[in-house]
């Protein structure tokens, strides 16, 4: 992600800004360099990760305790 900071026109970066932006609260009014679409983004997908752990451990636990 930090290189497609820095260098947004390499072809590699563009998958990283539609994965970020993905996850951003308002992609439209601020751009991709903005440090508010970085911040929404990772914090987003951490929260979206740990809620996808939890859900998928509980259902885990459950099936292997039958």
């Amino acid at each position: 992600m930090v290189s497609s900071f820095i260098f947004p026109n390499l072809p590699a970066a563009q998958g990283w800004s539609a994965w970020i932006a993905l996850f951003s609260v308002t992609p439209t009014e601020h751009p991709f360099t903005s440090a508010r679409v970085w911040f929404d983004g990772i914090v987003f997908s951490l929260v979206f990760g740990w809620v996808t752990a939890v859900v998928l451990g509980l259902v885990y636990n459950r099936l292997i305790s039958r």
